[in-house]
């Protein structure tokens, strides 16, 4: 999918006519109405991406990239997704773990559901070549009740013991049979002295709830280098209304700054959200 240009630039929008302003003009008032009822923005088109709650008109031809796609239809094919479409942060975990792949370490996920993620990444990065082992944290059947904040029980997500996820755990291993990969089966943090990762290469966050997210954060921050720590993958979700990705402890002296990471409205980090907006499975 090619780049059909940058916002303002003429002549991939047709250059300054009377009819072009009229339309610039018609598309800044709906613009201000959907962010008035919905603070989110609208993207002038035309996109070149638009799927799990990010539209841009920048270059995306990632999406056509036989490589890419290779691995993604590999990940697709564990059935983690559901049918929902999630291409461009799954590039972005494959930019993050080909950089991995140069570092010490080993590859670790906490979140993992039926494999999704990770199947794009070993297909991706060509795991076999890397020498290294890929560490894989879940239950495998969804959240334990302890695991969720009075926050997230408020969202209604996550209703029952497993908020949604299935059993899985045959389905993972057979996903990456083949592959060096160890399941650690449990719920976070408990696990997570369970096995001896000595240094970490790349690291992968995911768990739809905050303090097992933190948890594991604290424990694997000192076994990341520091081109780990500049490359690794670690999502904050605003959508837990918690209003932070990371506690003060474990920002703390850590590069970070000394204080709780506030998250952003998604509309100055210039990726917007698409409408409707639902919350992904891992």
């Amino acid at each position: 999918m090619g780049n059909p240009g940058k916002q303002g630039d003429n002549k991939a929008y047709g250059g300054p006519t009377l009819k072009n302003r009229v339309a610039l003009m018609g598309f800044n008032v709906v613009a201000r109405m959907v962010r008035a009822f919905t603070n989110a923005d609208v993207v002038p088109g035309p996109t070149t991406y638009n799927e799990d709650g990010f539209a841009t008109t920048h270059n995306a031809d990632f999406l056509s990239d036989p490589r890419f796609i290779r691995a993604y239809d590999a990940g697709e094919r564990t059935g983690s997704w559901r049918g929902w479409q999630m291409r461009w942060r799954a590039y972005v975990a494959c930019w993050a773990a080909e950089k991995g792949a140069e570092l010490r370490g080993d590859f670790v996920e906490c979140g993992v559901n039926r494999g999704g993620l990770s199947r794009v990444i070993v297909d991706y990065i060509d795991f076999p070549k890397t020498g290294k082992k890929f560490f894989l944290f879940d239950t495998f059947q969804g959240f334990e009740g302890r695991d969720l904040s009075d926050a997230e029980r408020r969202l209604g997500w996550y209703q029952g013991a497993v908020g949604g996820f299935n059993e899985c755990y045959e389905a993972a291993v057979e996903a990456f049979r083949g592959f060096n990969v160890e399941f650690v089966r449990g719920p976070v943090p408990d696990t997570l002295s369970q096995v001896n990762i000595d240094a970490v290469a790349y690291l992968s966050i995911d768990m739809n709830c905050v303090e097992p997210e933190i948890a594991a954060a604290e424990h694997f921050w000192d076994r990341m280098g520091s081109a780990g720590r500049r490359t690794g993958k670690m999502r904050c979700r605003r959508s837990a209304g918690l209003g932070r990705c990371l506690s003060t402890t474990t920002t703390a002296g850590r590069g970070i700054s000394n204080r709780s990471t506030r998250l952003t409205p998604l509309r100055r980090s210039g990726v917007y959200p698409s409408l409707p907006f639902r919350p992904a499975r891992g």
